[in-house]
């Protein structure tokens, strides 16, 4: 297997909609799991609703490692973020101004963001409509491509996918008995609606990845503190399931109703020692995890304010 196909591993194409499901918890609760699990993703899609109407500052920080597991590469991105409304009912979409690359402002960044608008205004192809805006949001990005995720707090909670997870709730217990809530999950089938699609070698046998993680919920409002997620797959050449990224989201209070990302940090990883093992080696083994890519986002300055493509107008309106 060359080296270079190990490289397209972490080439990860998301079809992602949201998602739930569960079934173990503790008697204590007053609720069964899949009403709590309810009233998360609940929240989840009024975080997206009041999320729509508010504006921030992005700082992102992107850092890349060579096949040494060395650092090869870092890059500081500063953006203005806002929601585009208006594809439909359903359907809001991040964009990211940006305004700075690596300490150095660019140049005519509100121009070139009134002049991509009114090309928006006018594609009626709403998948083209997301496509450019997460090329336009993402342009300056290196080595990882993440896009969708400040709106989408996870992919987990749906009732559509519940049968394709296990799930185990219990109480998080502090000094202070602050009602927390730990919800672990773990994939256990594949499901169109969640289909994490990797690029990796037909030797390793594997054409898709499956999520588990835990959340970290707010037992009082169901509310999203923090989110551990991990994307991993399962090879007849392994021993144990490998992990080709990892995310954790934390998110603060807010003075808009809902908590808000404070942090956002994704790793992706490779297998190593699977090019180099002979032929005949066929006993499943343990591989080396190397670095890929590591993406920090952090948010600041959120702001009430709206973004929506009016047909016809050729600007944004807020």
């Amino acid at each position: 297997m060359s080296t270079s196909k190990l490289t397209k591993l972490c080439l990860l194409s998301f079809v992602l909609l949201f998602a739930t499901s569960a079934y173990r918890a503790q008697e204590r609760f007053e609720t069964t799991v899949d009403a709590l699990l309810e009233k998360v993703d609940a929240e989840t899609s009024n975080y997206i609703r009041t999320f729509r109407n508010l504006s921030a500052i992005q700082t992102k920080s992107i850092r890349t490692y060579d096949r040494s597991g060395q650092p090869a590469r870092i890059q500081t991105i500063v953006s203005d973020m806002v929601v585009v409304d208006g594809l439909n009912d359903y359907n809001v979409q991040e964009f990211f101004n940006v305004r700075v690359v690596d300490g150095k402002p660019l140049p005519n960044v509100e121009k070139r963001a009134t002049d991509f608008f009114r090309k928006l205004s006018r594609n009626r192809n709403q998948q083209s409509v997301i496509d450019d805006l997460r090329k336009e949001s993402l342009r300056h990005d290196i080595g990882i491509n993440i896009y969708g995720y400040s709106l989408s707090q996870t992919v987990v909670l749906s009732r559509e996918v519940r049968p394709s997870f296990a799930y185990e709730i219990e109480a998080v217990k502090t000094a202070e008995d602050s009602g927390l809530l730990l919800i672990r999950y773990e994939q256990l089938k594949s499901h169109p609606n969640l289909n994490v699609q990797l690029n990796a070698p037909k030797s390793l046998g594997i054409d898709h990845g499956l999520f588990r993680g835990e959340l970290l919920v707010d037992g009082s409002t169901f509310q999203i503190l923090k989110a551990t997620n991990e994307v991993f797959f399962v090879s007849p050449k392994f021993s144990e399931p490998f992990v080709v990224v990892r995310s954790i989201s934390e998110y603060t209070s807010s003075p808009f109703g809902i908590v808000l990302p404070n942090r956002i940090v994704w790793e992706t990883f490779n297998p190593e020692d699977v090019a180099n093992r002979k032929k005949t080696d066929t006993k499943p083994f343990v591989p080396r995890s190397r670095p890929v890519a590591r993406l920090v986002m952090e948010y600041s300055n959120f702001k009430e304010f709206s973004v929506e493509v009016i047909e016809g107008s050729g600007l944004p309106s807020n």
